[in-house]
Parts: structure tokens; sequence; C-alpha cells
């Protein structure tokens, strides 16, 4: 009796002291938010979508195809509520548009992150207290998953609208009720307006609900269906402004383009830089080496464990969770779509692994719970170690590789703020910093000769160019010592 009032009171604090810890990250980074490479480039496409969708409303045809890049395909959905931030933020400090801007862009993805943590927990705690309890903890301690979480306003709401279309799903197969089904199709919106691809990635959920409606045959709820699946498509057609002009081209171009993005970089990926054009990489073989890159080797080992388990024992929110990612990798293998920033696109697979390995009874035995807690402690240590670079963390199995530059390990360029610290306001700056360096450097002082700096994040390899004298860099040392360096900046003549 006692142990058990002990266990019980240790779950109800641990609750609570994580939620604050969380809020006081949500404080420090919004003051502190480093800039990113592409938040310039999507103000811009933004304003540039308002600006067409005003001409269209007002008779005119805006060439969409104009806007620079691929930002035709990228919905408005974290951008549109990110830029009211922004405009809220000006009112409040005199801070540049883009540093206000990217404040409101990590706060949102943040906020999802934080999101995404609440509907892990409530799909686990219909196993108990314990799954929901250490599988949250999983996943938010999750290096590269909290990572993300402080600033990836691309992936983030995508990884949070994934795993709210499970619960609603399952909320859905449990009491077929009409507000479960309008919420899935809310969540759906969601999903759409952030990319329409997105919806490529929610396939078993559908069809598990039409499987529930088929054998409720109830009028009412095929009703709510229908009305919801409608005005969730008038919604996203109206939040989609490059739609208005040829819907059904846009919608074949764009889940096209962005289930395939055939992008013309590479990524640095066990000392080679891998590129969709590398045809000895397969898409499937690129992720299984960023995987273990990222995923520590106790999460794949409970996740293969679950997996066969599913087959003894079939739980419905697992089932799910592992059939939608099966799908996934077939359609990875199909299209091959994931040579392409490490694991930034299936960021939305780590939740639904973590529903995965503790939808089943993985913590029956004491022995269990305590390997999670002294796994999860030495991840709490790692990642206070890396913070707020835990996206950079690498697995004990690969951080000696990534410390001799054998991988990549700052495609965002989230570290430049920090590397740039020590350069004086004014300079100049070339490298992959520059925008960052405008908008927190400013100018140069009209007629003056600024000093010249370089300044450049791993990726793609560092190394100075001649005539630069190394200044600082940004890096962090795992528990075994090994140094990860994120960004250099350097003095030039």
């Amino acid at each position: 009796m006692l142990r058990a009032t002990v266990d019980l009171s240790w779950r109800r604090l641990v609750k609570p002291l994580l939620v604050l810890a969380l809020l006081v990250v949500a404080v420090e980074r919004f003051c502190c938010a480093g800039l990113t490479l592409d938040e310039q480039t999507h103000l811009v496409g933004l304003k540039a979508i308002l600006s067409f969708a005003g001409d269209a409303l007002r008779g005119a045809a805006p060439d969409f195809t104009a806007l620079p890049g691929d930002l035709e395909f990228y919905g408005i959905g974290i951008f549109l509520p990110a830029y009211g931030l922004t405009q809220l933020d000006g009112w409040l400090s005199d801070s540049v548009e883009l540093l206000r801007w990217s404040r409101a862009l990590h706060l949102l993805a943040l906020l999802c992150y934080l999101a995404s943590l609440f509907a892990v927990h409530r799909i686990l705690r219909r196993q108990g207290a314990a799954p929901a309890l250490y599988g949250t903890l999983a996943l938010a301690l999750l290096p590269v998953f909290l990572g993300h979480g402080l600033f990836n306003y691309k992936d983030m709401p995508i990884a949070t609208g994934v795993i709210y279309c499970l619960l609603f799903t399952l909320r859905f197969c449990d009491q077929p009720r009409r507000r479960n089904l309008y919420g899935f199709w809310l969540v759906v919106v969601w999903l759409g307006t952030q990319k329409i691809a997105a919806l490529l990635l929610i396939g078993p959920f559908p069809l598990a609900i039409l499987y529930r409606l088929a054998q409720q045959r109830r009028r009412d709820l095929w009703l709510a269906g229908g009305l919801g699946g409608l005005g969730a498509l008038l919604l996203l057609f109206a939040a989609t402004p490059p739609a208005w002009v040829e819907p059904l081209h846009f919608l074949a171009s764009n889940l096209d383009y962005m289930s395939k993005h055939g992008w013309r970089g590479c990524m640095v990926t066990d000392g080679r830089c891998v590129a969709v054009q590398s045809a000895d990489w397969s898409p499937l073989a690129y992720l299984w080496h960023w995987t273990l890159a990222k995923v520590p080797l106790p999460y794949l080992l409970c996740f293969a464990v679950a997996a066969l388990a599913l087959l003894r024992r079939p739980s419905l929110s697992g089932g799910l969770a592992l059939a939608t990612m099966l799908v996934f990798l077939a359609g990875v293998a199909y299209r091959g779509s994931t040579l392409y920033d490490g694991l930034r696109h299936v960021l939305f697979l780590l939740p639904l692994g973590i529903c995965v390995i503790f939808s089943n009874a993985v913590l029956v035995h004491r022995a269990a719970r305590i390997a999670a807690a002294l796994m999860l402690a030495w991840l709490a240590v790692e990642n206070l170690k890396f913070y707020p670079y835990n996206y950079a963390w690498f697995t004990p199995t690969t951080s000696l590789a990534a410390q001799h530059g054998r991988y990549d390990t700052d495609y965002w360029g989230y570290s430049l703020r920090a590397a740039l610290a020590g350069v004086p306001p004014g300079a100049s700056v070339r490298g992959m910093g520059t925008q960052q360096a405008l908008a927190l450097l400013g100018p140069a002082p009209a007629g003056s000769t600024p000093p010249s700096y370089w300044a450049h994040v791993n990726r793609g390899g560092l190394k100075l160019p001649s005539g630069c004298e190394q200044l600082g860099s940004v890096a962090r040392h795992t528990l075994l010592g090994h140094k990860i360096t994120m960004s250099l900046v350097a003095r030039c003549r």
C-alpha cells in the first residue's frame, strides 16, 4: 500500500513539474530565439500570398507560380497566426520585423510541441496512468523531437496534426459521437493548411472512421461526417489562395511536388553528401541511417518488441499508429521523399512510435520501469547539456562520427545567432549568416568601412576560407565527451 501511494504521489508531482519546465523554456526561447535560414523567405512569401489573395478577391487573376521557390505549395496555417503575433509584438517592442517574426514562429512551434505531448498523454491514458506518464516523458525527452519543438515551424505543426487525428479517430471508435467527427475534420483542416500533401499522412484514420460508421448504421452520424467533410473542404479552399485559380491543377501539382520533393541539395550522412540523385542510396537506407543517428537504441528495441506484441495482443491505438507508419514507409519507398534534412520530414513518426511502444504492457514488470526511468534520466542530462540545440544531439553510436564531421549538424542555422554574439554591430558578414547578421547587427554606418567576418553552419561541412581566422564556435558535448559543432564565425582580412 505504501509503495502504491508513493508511486502515485511521484506521478502527480512529475506532471506539474514537466509543465512548469516547458513553460519556462517557452518564455526563455521567446526572448532569445535564434533566427533560422528560411524565415525571411517565408515572411516575404506570406506577404506575397496575402497580396495575391487581395488581387483575386478584387477580380484579378494573380500568377501564384511567380512566388519565390516552392512557396505556392506551403499553406498559411502556421504563418498567418505568426504574422498576427508579429504585428502585436510590434506594438510592444521596437525589434526589427524579422526578429519579431522569428519569435512568433518559434513560439507557435513550441506550442505545437506541447500540444503533441498532451495528445500522446490522452491517447496512452487508455492503457493506464503509468504508460501515459512514461510515454509522454519518452516523447518530451527525445532530443530530436524536443529540439525541433523549439523552433521547427514547418514540421512540428504537421506532427501535431497527425497525432490529433489519431486521438479523434480513437475517440470516435470508442464513442461514436458527432463532436468527435467534427474534431477530426477540424484537425484535417489544420493539417491541410500547413501543406495539402500532409493529408496523405493520415490514410488509415478515415478508413477506421468509415468502418465504425458502417458498424453504427446511424443516419445522424453519416450526415455529420458528410457535412463535416464538406465544411473542411470549403475551409481548406478558402485558406489556400493559390488554389483559387485552378483548384484541380493546383491539387495535383501540390501532391506530386510535396510528396516527392526533389531537393537539389544534399545531406552529409555517414561521411558522404547524399542527394536525391544518389542512385546507390535508397530513401529507406537514408532514413535508417538518420534514425540510428537521432533515436536512441532502447527506443528502437522497444518499438520492435511492441510491434511484435501487437500481433499477439491487438490494440486499437497501437495498431492505427503502426499502420500509419507502415503506410508512410511504403510511400517513401515508392516516392523517395526523405532525402532531405535528416529526419525532418518524418518527425510525425516519433509520437506514433511512442504510442506503439506504450500501447502495450511494456511496463508491467518493475524492472522495466526502473530501466525506463534510468534511460529518461540519461536523456534529461543530455538535453540539458545540448539546450537549446537539442536537435543537434547524436546517439552514442554516431556521436563520434558527428564529431569528425561525418554528419551535418545544423541544417537550419539555428545556432547562428549565438555564433554572431561576438561580432560588432554593423560588421560585414558573409557565408551562410548574411541575413541573420543584418537583422541582428544592423547596417554599417554610412561612410564607414565595416570589419569583415565569415559565419557558417555545419551544413555540407565546415571549412574556413583562406584569409580568415576563427573567432568562435557554437558546440555542445555529449556525456561521452564527443564534441558536436554547429557553427563557426571567423574574422577575415
